[in-house]
């Protein structure tokens, strides 16, 4: 299709996106706020929010000194069967804008 509209001397865009560290850079408060505009029920809502934040933390250890654990806000697991799906419940707007501004 690019190639075609090159070879007819048409204006051709490429887009290209750097998805690295995309999984971990998901906003647990915007993706919950997507699946409830999704309709689903509180049932379903709560375990999602249960899912994404229950026991996830992170600390930093240098030697036998650690620091605070803090709590994730960011990221969905990965490795789980869930995580894709999740993404793309997250990026689904992406794709809605750019159809909306053509």
């Amino acid at each position: 299709m690019l190639l075609d509209a090159m070879d007819n001397k048409q204006l051709s865009i490429v887009t290209l996106l750097d998805m690295s560290k995309a999984f971990d850079s998901v906003d647990h408060n915007m993706l919950l706020q997507r699946i409830l505009n999704l309709g689903v029920s509180s049932a379903v809502h709560k375990w999602f929010e249960s899912y994404l934040t229950s026991d996830r933390w992170q600390y930093v250890r240098i030697g036998t000194t650690s620091s605070a654990p803090v709590a994730l806000s960011y990221g969905i697991p990965q490795g789980s069967v869930l995580s894709p799906f999740l993404f793309n419940i997250y990026t689904d707007s992406v794709g809605k804008k750019v159809d909306i501004n053509n």
